[in-house]
């Protein structure tokens, strides 16, 4: 089953933030072979493989058509793994909501920035050892 790991808060709440951190260690640890690169003004949409696991990876999450945007490529490019972001309610939630649908997908939702803003330091959170997880021994 594919999963999706989405990063939720209001905008300015710092999602933006720890995805770069965690787009950070991920590009370090692994060097994933990037598929399909489209670097906005002020952040990242990519699709790469790391061993034979395909990640759609987007940073965007406060506009509801670059969520859906996102969602709709990384469906047609087939992803694993989708790593996002939303706002906590409006039309970027409502893209993950409807589009992310069980059983295609199992989201998991995460909490909000105060709280993870320890995970690229600590890596306590659930959802980033799940990430974790799921790339062991893949490098």
């Amino acid at each position: 089953m594919k999963r999706a790991i989405i990063v939720r808060g209001q905008s300015g709440s710092g999602k933006t933030s720890v995805l770069m951190n965690v787009h950070s260690w991920i590009m370090s640890t692994y060097s994933p072979s990037i598929l399909y690169d489209a670097f906005w003004t002020t952040d990242i949409f990519q699709i790469f493989t790391i061993g034979g696991i395909k990640i759609g990876f987007c940073s965007a999450g406060d506009e509801g058509a670059d969520v859906q945007s996102f969602l709709d490529d990384c469906i047609l490019h087939k992803c694993d793994l989708i790593i996002g972001a939303c706002r906590g309610k409006q039309s970027t939630y409502n893209a993950v909501k409807t589009t992310l649908t069980y059983p295609s997908f199992i989201v998991n939702w995460t909490i909000t920035y105060k709280v993870a803003s320890h995970l690229v330091t600590s890596y306590n959170l659930q959802w980033f050892d799940e990430v974790k997880a799921l790339l062991i021994g893949l490098n």
